[in-house]
């Protein structure tokens, strides 16, 4: 936003609306591929009883959120509850509530190489544009699982084609090119798995008071009644 912006324009988002909503979905799917659901739910439209074998609990598992903002710290607070060990990346290291661990994003390769579920709720800028290529995809832990609420162009796509083996599951709720056409590579890929960019929708009402909450607030400190919340730096793209 850089240049684009006047210096002294004022730019709200809807930050602190999405966190619940979004870390309830990427909680599910976390769950959903350490429980290995989808295999049960494959064999139940097949009419097949087996037991698909051992699966594994959050407990213990070192958890790296990429975005500490309120999307990361309402997962963190979740996956803290089910026994994870979180740890925080984000442009600069040092201490966060519900985060074991926060690094700075330039130990990257070094920390996915150590995770065991990756999650990424970053916003999409010049610096996190395929910020996940080649190179760090295939530094991922063998057998960890990856997931992408944030921007789709965060995750360089033929580089995740490319790797998706070395995942236990992969889910994605934003791609680089929305929607994804019917007949895409990706819909194929046995482990990874795929919602319509909905996590930070309309759907959940709680998401729809906040966002009405903050548009109120802001629209009185328009008005000179306040401070006003949610504001973006227009510097880095972040909310402040």
């Amino acid at each position: 936003m850089d240049g684009i912006i006047p210096e002294h324009t004022i730019l709200t988002c809807m930050s602190g609306a999405y966190g619940v909503a979004v870390a309830e979905y990427l909680i599910t799917y976390m769950l959903m591929i350490m429980k290995k659901i989808p295999s049960y739910m494959d064999n139940q439209r097949e009419g097949l009883w087996h037991n698909e074998g051992t699966v594994i609990s959050p407990i213990g598992k070192r958890i790296l959120v990429l975005g500490t903002g309120n999307i990361g710290k309402e997962f963190a607070i979740r996956a803290k509850s089910l026994g994870g060990y979180l740890v925080g990346m984000r442009r600069r290291s040092g201490h966060l509530e519900y985060f074991d661990e926060v690094h700075s994003i330039k130990n990257l390769k070094e920390e996915v190489s150590k995770a065991d579920v990756i999650v990424i709720v970053l916003p999409g800028t010049k610096e996190t544009y395929h910020l996940f290529d080649d190179h760090i995809l295939s530094s991922c832990k063998q057998g960890s699982i990856l997931m992408n609420a944030g921007r789709g162009n965060i995750i360089d796509r033929g580089a995740l084609v490319k790797n998706a083996s070395r995942f236990k599951g992969v889910y994605l709720d934003v791609e680089e090119n929305e929607p994804l056409k019917s007949d895409d590579l990706l819909w194929s890929i046995k482990n990874i798995y795929i919602t319509p960019h909905i996590t930070g929708g309309y759907q959940l009402d709680f998401t729809v008071n906040k966002i009405t909450d903050i548009t109120k607030h802001n629209i009185k400190a328009w008005l000179g009644e306040g401070e006003f919340i949610s504001v973006v730096d227009l510097k880095s793209g972040y909310a402040k």
